[in-house]
């Protein structure tokens, strides 16, 4: 039903622009007019939720209007009553004082629409700067008597609402800004001393100015330093040092929520990661000195209780949880409605704080992280590659799996991305590390999910399996899909990374990660992963076969054999004439530089012989040679299991020794035999 209404809602607003682009100062009109009537009448009656629900449509429509004639803002303002209509919105939203959290919802939303207005009268925009500094700490009249972090969920939203309204128009038109800045920072400063803000408000309103800052070159460094030099005192004091000396003082820092240790770390790694994601020029060399070891510290410690032993030493038996995923998460991941209202009542907040405490600065730690690598300041640092593996991938294979999501979505990647060509020999150790064991740790969890289903036995309830499930076909796809990025299609508008590519499959220990993850992807039970991982091995494959290396051509046979194997897979039933595909492009490619390894793999398959591969042969880059294989290869279905046998040869010892360890391809056997 929700996906309707969604639907419905969309095709209502493409209706409207279709409407505005015709008549953009008619429907103007309509869609004001409603506006102003339907907030009038909502602060005269705040409790009616009806005519709140109306009000954010409209609201809603204002928006699709103003981005829609954003283009053409300025030949309609010359027309007086365009002009005026626009100019009494502004006004009437900047003077209200809703007493409301809803109306104040709709307010700085109307105000956030009007950005081709403010670009047009720039003068205006000082006037909204003061409402929504104003408004970032309103209360409704019942919120009164309450402390700051038990305040109505409605009242904590429009004041959420107001500082993102804030970042979005510092990101939108950050210039007419510049002029205010100066007394922008003077009001943080007071209200980053004001006990009624959350850290987090405060944390938003820094992250606006310091967009804002984009736009003063000459004098940005200058503020930067200045909003750092806190940072820099706070992560030097005895106090982090010493959490940072050892997991077991470090440890109280995660437990205790009244430690201010704790809360001084907290407010640097925010302000961090604010600079390094906001900040558009590179960074001086010596801010990235002295925040890499802090960042490298937090991760070391956190990483170190990944470890069962660790954590069972140094964390108590009732702290445990902390470790779990959050309840309202894992609610949502079950659809369970009434669960997910029950967790307030149920759930323990000590808990649940802490468990929110120690994933907001390891997230912080990713993101600036990320930042930096995307910035390319931290590829010159000296150790880049020890810090990595001894500190952020340090007890990699010990992590869960939304742990490990989150560092391909924010490190991983750019790790990858964002490396210049000269440093990537310097950084392969850290790329061979993870590739590895992400794709070992991943067939071993698929082969035990497999295994599970296949015997029954479960050592977890059935809400924990739901949740453990959902988290291990997230960082599937996640990673089979950025794999798929860097391959990309010859006419995709995407222009492949020449060195990047050149890199992955010349690579040792890159490129056989790599070729497993193609392989064992393949018999995951999982259909968004199983696309992903066929395109995959259609986009890399041109490359593969063209380079001069003999353990590619090697791997690309185990792969074809691993595709053949898959047509005897019940859960790929329907997947046969896709798998079909990529089996005929594998032999067009390799065919034409390892014919022997082909034909080695496809005499192995019953019913196929030397004289159907000498007709294949001859069909090589014709319309009829899928054709051809399809009808050679009807005998193998799922009821007719299928082992193909490969012999590797003069492979190099470092592949000798994957392919004999029992925890990549045997875990796939057990996969496609389950």
């Amino acid at each position: 039903m929700q996906l309707f209404f969604s639907s419905m809602r969309n095709k209502v607003k493409e209706f409207f622009k279709v409407i505005t682009q015709q008549q953009p100062v008619l429907s103007g009109e309509f869609c004001v007019k409603e506006v102003l009537e339907l907030f009038a009448q909502s602060l005269a009656d705040v409790d009616k939720k009806d005519l709140q629900s109306k009000l954010e449509s409209a609201v809603g429509l204002l928006d699709t209007y103003m981005k829609t004639i954003s283009p053409q803002f300025h030949n309609l303002s010359n027309n007086p009553n365009f002009n005026l209509m626009i100019q009494t919105l502004c006004k009437t939203l900047l003077d209200a004082n809703p007493k409301g959290a809803a109306q104040v919802l709709c307010q700085v939303q109307g105000l956030q629409a009007l950005v081709p207005f403010y670009r047009y009268q720039p003068g205006v925009i000082q006037y909204v700067i003061e409402k929504l500094y104003a408004t970032v700490s309103f209360l409704e009249p019942s919120d009164s008597l309450r402390t700051k972090h038990l305040l109505a969920k409605k009242t904590l939203g429009a004041r959420r609402k107001t500082c993102l309204v804030l970042i979005h128009l510092a990101t939108e038109c950050g210039e007419l800004f510049v002029p205010y800045l100066p007394k922008m920072y003077e009001a943080y400063k007071q209200l980053n001393s004001s006990p009624n803000l959350l850290f987090s408000e405060k944390t938003f309103i820094l992250e606006a100015l310091v967009i804002i800052s984009n736009h003063v070159v000459d004098k940005q460094l200058d503020f930067i330093l200045e909003v750092l030099g806190p940072v820099q005192v706070g992560l030097s004091t005895p106090e982090i040092q010493r959490c940072f000396s050892d997991v077991s003082n470090f440890v109280p820092l995660l437990l205790e929520s009244q430690n201010p240790t704790s809360l001084t770390l907290h407010v640097c790694l925010s302000t961090l990661s604010v600079v390094w994601r906001r900040v558009n020029v590179p960074l001086p060399t010596e801010i990235l000195t002295n925040s890499l070891p802090s960042i490298c510290a937090v991760y070391r410690c956190l990483n170190s209780l990944a470890r069962p032993e660790i954590r069972a030493q140094f964390i108590p038996v009732e702290w445990l949880p902390i470790f779990d995923v959050d309840e309202y998460v894992a609610a949502t991941w079950l659809g369970d409605n009434q669960s997910y209202l029950l967790v307030s009542e149920t759930a323990d907040n000590n808990i649940r704080n802490r468990r929110g405490y120690m994933d907001h600065i390891r997230e912080s730690c990713n993101l600036i992280l990320e930042s930096m690598l995307q910035k390319k300041t931290i590829f010159g640092f000296p150790n880049f590659s020890g810090l990595l593996l001894q500190a952020t991938f340090a007890n990699f294979e010990f992590q869960p799996h939304r742990i490990v999501k989150g560092l391909l979505s924010h490190v991983v990647k750019p790790l990858f991305l964002s490396c210049p060509p000269e440093q990537l020999s310097l950084v392969e150790p850290v790329h061979g590390y993870i590739l590895k064991t992400i794709v070992s740790k991943l067939n071993i969890s698929w082969g035990q999910l497999q295994l599970r289903e296949q015997t029954g036995q479960k050592s977890v309830s059935e809400k924990q399996e739901v949740v453990e499930d959902k988290m291990l076909r997230d960082v599937s796809r996640e990673y089979v899909t950025m794999l798929k990025d860097w391959f990309p299609q010859k006419n995709s508008t995407n222009k492949p990374n020449s060195h990047l590519v050149q890199y992955l499959i010349s690579t040792e220990s890159v490129a056989v990660p790599i070729f497993f993850t193609m392989i064992g992807s393949l018999f995951w039970p999982d259909s968004p992963t199983f696309r992903a991982s066929l395109q995959l091995t259609t986009n890399a494959l041109p490359a593969i076969c063209a380079s001069n290396i003999s353990v590619l051509h090697q791997l690309a046979g185990e792969l074809l054999g691993s595709t053949l194997k898959c047509l005897s897979l019940p859960h790929l039933k329907s997947q046969r004439l896709p798998l079909i595909g990529l089996i005929t492009q594998i032999y067009s490619e390799l065919a034409k530089v390892a014919p022997v390894i082909v034909r080695d793999v496809f005499l192995t398959v019953p019913g196929i012989t030397s004289a159907i591969l000498e007709r294949w042969y001859r069909e090589l880059g014709g319309k009829k040679l899928k054709v051809l294989v399809q009808e050679a290869l009807t005998g193998i279905d799922s009821g007719v299991p299928y082992q193909p046998k490969i012999v590797a040869v003069d492979l190099p010892p470092m592949m000798r020794q994957t392919m004999q360890n029992p925890s990549w391809l045997d875990a796939i056997d057990d996969i496609a035999t389950a």
